[in-house]
């Protein structure tokens, strides 16, 4: 719709402008078509300069070594954009979920790395945060009770995990996560 306005104008205007240099011919006593020859006229001169400029150009005394080194200066300048187009391309083709590896779950703050071995993904360095102070908790492991328990050695904060904050779970829920990322990033 804007495309046939804009042409709609240029039209309208060309009309206009047609009419104006019309009047001012018949007004002045001039034949019509004295503006449209001085705009041909103004385009040859226009042509003929440039084409006066390409033949000094082409006609130019230079020396084979000299336009030798023009090419390879390209070329090396070439080479240099490509390789850091390409390794800045590289560090963007992380996956979508490479990022995220910090979230808040089940009332704790987690983090935890990427790893990828034989080309699957798996959550490593996992660890809890104190919801007191922030500093990074302790895990026990109690094998004869199959519990788990987190203390702050800074403020002393003490919990055994409810069942659904236990690592394994909490793992499992930062997988989970990272596939609806990944799935996204696709769509």
């Amino acid at each position: 719709m804007k495309e046939k306005i804009n042409l709609l104008n240029i039209i309208i205007t060309a009309m206009i402008g047609s009419g104006v240099s019309l009047f001012i011919d018949f007004v002045w006593s001039k034949p019509f078509l004295s503006t449209i020859t001085y705009v041909v006229i103004a385009l040859f001169n226009v042509l003929t300069e440039s084409a006066k400029l390409v033949l000094k150009v082409l006609v130019m005394d230079i020396k084979v070594w000299v336009l030798l080194l023009l090419v390879l200066i390209v070329k090396a300048v070439k080479l240099v954009i490509n390789i850091l187009n390409t390794t800045t391309s590289n560090e963007d083709k992380k996956q979508a979920f490479e990022i995220y590896t910090e979230d808040r779950l089940k009332n704790w703050r987690w983090t935890w790395n990427w790893v990828k071995s034989g080309g699957n993904w798996s959550v490593r360095d996992l660890k809890p945060y104190c919801p007191v102070c922030d500093s990074t908790l302790l895990e026990h492991k109690n094998m004869v009770m199959g519990e788990y328990s987190v203390e702050c050695p800074k403020c002393s904060f003490v919990r055994r995990y409810v069942n659904d904050e236990r690592p394994d779970k909490i793992t499992q829920m930062i997988i989970d996560i990272a596939k609806n990322m990944h799935n996204e990033a696709l769509d």
